[in-house]
């Protein structure tokens, strides 16, 4: 990828002219990822903001749930899959939910491009080469669109 900053690109979306956030979490393993997972559930529930976890995979959404309900022995996360009717703050779905949602977890190898959310998450993984490519190439669209992009 790119050098390691946490500055944020100065470019700005063009479309439609909202400023689109998108951070991108280094992570060498699964644990990393889960580890992240539930710190930006947490960050999200505790806030009372939705957040929509992001795959076209089904397990990959299964797995989801899964780590969410049992990540933590003293806690757990309630979320949904049920997109049309629940008040849930966190989503895991193929589409965005009925209810605005601002953030997404992208869960997916290629980069998303949701209407409403002004904020993404990306896993940059270096575990296989075929996972950094898709990093890469996530984090090269995200750059053409102007979003601003964090790297942590």
């Amino acid at each position: 990828m790119t050098p390691r900053t946490s500055q944020m690109s100065p470019r700005v979306k063009k479309a439609n002219s909202k400023k689109i956030y998108v951070t991108f979490f280094k992570v060498a393993n699964a644990r990393e990822k889960q580890v992240k997972i539930f710190e930006i559930a947490h960050h999200y529930f505790t806030k009372g903001q939705a957040l929509l976890f992001f795959s076209k995979n089904p397990v990959a959404l299964d797995y989801t749930s899964l780590l969410l309900w049992s990540y933590s022995k003293n806690d757990f996360l309630p979320h949904t899959k049920d997109l049309e009717n629940c008040d849930n703050l966190l989503y895991l779905g193929q589409t965005a939910p009925k209810r605005e949602t601002h953030a997404a977890f992208n869960l997916e190898p290629s980069p998303i491009d949701l209407e409403s959310v002004t904020t993404i998450y990306e896993f940059d993984d270096s575990s296989t080469a075929e996972k950094a490519s898709f990093a890469k190439k996530r984090y090269s669209y995200y750059l053409e669109k102007g979003c601003a992009i964090q790297l942590q």
